[in-house]
């Protein structure tokens, strides 16, 4: 696809969990931790100067809801999208993060700060 450069391939696509990541109750590197990243990568669009940054964080524990906040810089207003996967009776249930959840605070000129709870 013109305009768009990948290094390599995308290691987790938006919307798709697997379910051994919502079985895991527990980090085995550090069975302490409240949370894990499992997945912070992003691309460049030049076609549209867009870069696009997709974060996957396992909450293991209360203690970690923490990390469900995220703040981003931006120089626009951006789209944010955001999923909670949750595992129901075995069954993936997925719940969107809602646009009213999002908010936008203007830093200055055109700079942006971006919250998404």
């Amino acid at each position: 696809m013109a305009g768009m450069v990948h290094a390599q391939k995308a290691p987790v696509k938006f919307g798709n969990i697997d379910i051994r990541d919502l079985e895991m109750t527990t980090y085995h590197n550090d069975t302490t931790a409240p949370a894990v990243i499992l997945c912070d990568y992003g691309y460049f669009d030049a076609r549209n100067i867009m870069f696009t940054r997709i974060i996957r964080i396992k909450i293991l524990k209360k203690e970690g809801y923490n990390w469900a906040n995220r703040v981003f810089s931006t120089s626009s207003k951006s789209d944010i999208k955001g999923v909670t996967f949750n595992l129901v009776d075995g069954k993936i249930v997925e719940t969107k993060l809602q646009s009213k959840s999002i908010f936008a605070e203007k830093v200055s000129g055109s700079n942006y700060r971006m919250t998404g709870r």
